[in-house]
């Protein structure tokens, strides 16, 4: 059972980890939607990991003032993922572990 508690933790933390990530470049690209830097790898980089994202949600979402709300609307998307299934990941670990390890 420790075996199996312990891979299903390693994914909650790759997962978070997968998480933090596309929050911080998604975050990026909304930077750089401000603020006007000529095209780069980097930012190429940054569009060709964001843009399957929002590309569905900027389809289904009307522009409302010119603002494209998508990037906010994946980011709560994203919080809600890490916090209802990394979290729920980590408190079953959590709790079998304190149900057959005690001592642990």
């Amino acid at each position: 059972m420790l075996i199996l508690l312990r891979v299903v933790e390693a994914f909650a933390y790759i997962l978070d980890y997968a998480i933090t990530f596309l929050l911080i470049v998604i975050f990026a690209r909304v930077v750089l939607s401000w603020i006007r830097i000529p095209h780069n790898q980097i930012t190429n980089l940054i569009y060709q990991i964001t843009e399957p994202m929002l590309g569905p949600l900027r389809r289904r979402l009307p522009v409302k003032f010119g603002l494209d709300f998508s990037p906010m609307i994946l980011l709560l998307i994203l919080i809600v993922i890490r916090i209802v299934v990394v979290g729920g990941l980590f408190d079953y670990v959590a709790f079998h572990r304190r149900q057959y390890f005690p001592g642990i």
